[in-house]
């Protein structure tokens, strides 16, 4: 049984949502999402350029960790070609993204 809806789990429309959100290692339900804060700091101009990035959630450490290198050198690949001079990926909860 679903324990928000009291429906059986076999139903299509037991957990509405269910695909947002996963219980990591027994913490309360988290979002199934993580978010990146991607900012790029130019040399012309003051003011940086900042833009979010959502990947789906690793459920250890250390994929969390090649998960944010990983992002990190995605980030660096785009924007190589525009001389940047500072680049920062920040991992960031979800209240804090922008929405488009």
């Amino acid at each position: 049984m679903c324990q928000w809806m009291n429906r059986p789990l076999f139903s299509p429309t037991a957990c509405v949502g269910w695909y947002d959100y996963k219980v990591i290692k027994g913490t309360p339900l988290m979002s199934a999402f993580s978010f990146y804060r991607v900012e790029i700091d130019m040399p012309e101009t003051e003011i940086p350029i900042v833009y979010f990035r959502k990947v789906k959630r690793c459920s250890t450490a250390k994929g969390m960790d090649r998960q944010h290198n990983r992002m990190v050198n995605e980030a660096c690949d785009a924007w190589r070609q525009y001389d940047f001079k500072r680049l920062t990926v920040s991992r960031v909860p979800a209240e804090e993204v922008v929405p488009a």
